[in-house]
């Protein structure tokens, strides 16, 4: 089963963990690109997914510090949304 060619779906996350792996090295794109190119069976989508995932973590984690330190809002949470009294909702209504 290992060694099975890649399915629709799996050439799929393959191809999100090629963005991510790019996004987070993007100095090496054509190796990147080159390497992923060569992969032909679940076995080695698999390998190559579980280390892109660790070095997407790494740059999430290390770039979500970096945004603590400048003193920005973590994604989602508003710097009005705290008790503000004048935070609005989607439809203009006071957020309780």
């Amino acid at each position: 089963m290992a060694d099975e060619p890649l399915s629709g779906n799996q050439a799929a996350f393959l191809h999100v963990a090629l963005l991510r792996h790019l996004m987070v090295a993007p100095d090496q794109r054509d190796a990147i690109i080159e390497r992923v190119r060569r992969i032909r069976n679940t076995s080695e989508a698999a390998a190559y997914m579980e280390e892109v995932r660790g070095h997407y973590r790494r740059f999430r984690d290390a770039r979500k510090a970096a945004r603590k330190g400048r003193g920005h809002p973590e994604p989602g949470q508003g710097k009005r949304r705290d008790g503000d009294p004048r935070a609005k909702g989607a439809r203009g209504k006071p957020l309780r």
